[in-house]
C-alpha cells in the first residue's frame, strides 16, 4: 500500500499534529532521532504527487517517509503490509519542535 493508507503497529500520542510537522520543516530542519542518528527531515510528496509527505534521511540515505495517516504510529503507510519503521524519526522531530 502507498500514502495515504493508515499507518502500522503501535500508535502514540504526539505533541504536534503532521500538518506542525510540516510547517516546522520548511524547507529543510536536522535533529537527533531517538536512537541518537543525526536526521534531516525535508518536504516529499508521493509518487503521484497528491499527498504531502516528511522524509526522513541519515547519512546513510532516505530512511523513511510519513504522511498524515501514519504521523502518529510506528510504521508508516509505505512499502508492505507492515509499513517502514519511522517512529524513531517521527518522535525525534515531534520532541525536537519543543
Amino acid at each position: 500500500m502507498a500514502h495515504p493508507d493508515g499507518g502500522r503497529g503501535t500508535r502514540f500520542q504526539r505533541a504536534h499534529t503532521f500538518e506542525q510537522a510540516y510547517a516546522f520543516v520548511a524547507g529543510e530542519v536536522q535533529f537527533p532521532s531517538t536512537t541518537g542518528q543525526n536526521i534531516t527531515a525535508r518536504h516529499g510528496t508521493t509518487n503521484d504527487g497528491q499527498t504531502q509527505t516528511i522524509v526522513f534521511h541519515s547519512e546513510r540515505g532516505r530512511m523513511a517517509d510519513v504522511c498524515s495517516q501514519c504521523w502518529d504510529f510506528g510504521n508508516n503507510c509505505s512499502g508492505d503490509r507492515t509499513g517502514t519503521r519511522a517512529g524513531q524519526y517521527i518522535r525525534g522531530l515531534d520532541e525536537f519542535m519543543d
